[in-house]
């Protein structure tokens, strides 16, 4: 089931412009910290950071079983748009290796499809993230 939450948050969430602001508005919107499920979620920007679309791919996410095909098939992004991806975690933030397997293939998916790939979030609380990016998960 894919949820399209662009309407709603529009107006509050006019730029995603830091790694802080996308994790706000997981958690924020999507109430990513207070979930009793594994879900991913995907965030759209255009190049100006203008947010496009903020989607619930996922609301039983399993890392192991999750093909990025399957997840792009689920979600509807114009040509050029940038994604911010993310899932949520019940305690540390910090990755297993079918999670950093999965979100290295989604990136190198996105890349064929023209799609630029900006982050994967993994995301315990609002102050309790890990970006890949920046932990140097996947390469930029």
């Amino acid at each position: 089931m894919v949820k399209n939450y662009k309407n709603k948050i529009l107006r509050t969430y006019r730029k995603i412009n830091s790694t802080e602001r996308a994790v706000h508005l997981f958690c924020s919107v999507i109430h990513f910290d207070r979930r009793d499920s594994k879900m991913l979620a995907a965030v759209a920007i255009d190049p100006d950071k203008k947010l496009t679309t903020l989607k619930i791919i996922d609301q039983s996410f399993d890392a192991k079983n999750a093909a990025p095909g399957e997840i792009f098939s689920k979600i509807n992004i114009d040509p050029g748009s940038r994604l911010i991806f993310a899932q949520n975690k019940f305690d540390l933030p910090e990755p297993s290796l079918a999670e950093i397997r999965f979100a290295k293939n989604l990136k190198e998916a996105a890349e064929l499809m023209g799609i630029q790939f900006i982050d994967y979030l993994s995301i315990a609380e609002y102050d309790n993230y890990l970006s890949f990016k920046d932990s140097k998960y996947i390469k930029f």
